[in-house]
């Protein structure tokens, strides 16, 4: 008996899209400001951060590079290839969907919360926070089309 292919949906491939436009950004970003915690390299003055809970942009740089960087790009991997892992099994066997989809669904929750943090603590700043918001709601949302859950589905 041979197993049915499942047809990866069109969701799919436009959430795989925002996600590695999200990692892209958040990987030069955070590494600029890791390279240089100044904010020199990117014309971002410290004075921005007056009202943060940081002196310089060496944490925020590394928050960036790390969470909505690498973590985005290894999702991107991980949704493609499904692994059976077993990495979440109690989440899995409670809300009957892959572990991934949470994360992915996660990375897009961050995002927002990245750029309501920086709009909250530093103001308006750059045309990029609201489409950077509008990015991680579009995640979110391409995470609950029906296709798309119904292609991470557990039974």
């Amino acid at each position: 008996m041979r197993a049915t292919r499942q047809v990866r949906p069109a969701g799919l491939y436009g959430l795989s899209g925002a996600l590695v436009v999200v990692g892209a950004g958040a990987l030069y970003g955070g590494y600029s400001l890791l390279s240089d915690p100044s904010g020199g390299r990117m014309g971002l003055p410290t004075q921005w951060l007056s009202r943060t809970a940081f002196s310089d942009y060496f944490i925020p740089g590394l928050l960036l590079f790390t969470v909505l960087g690498v973590l985005p790009m290894l999702t991107v991997f991980v949704l493609w290839l499904r692994p059976d892992w077993g990495l979440a099994g109690g989440l899995e066997n409670t809300l009957h969907i892959h572990w991934v989809w949470g994360l992915a669904f996660g990375v897009g929750l961050a995002q927002m919360v990245w750029i309501v943090y920086q709009v909250a603590t530093m103001g308006w700043l750059f045309w990029l926070q609201p489409a950077m918001f509008a990015l991680g709601l579009l995640i979110c949302g391409l995470c609950v089309l029906p296709s798309v859950r119904r292609y991470y589905a557990r039974n």
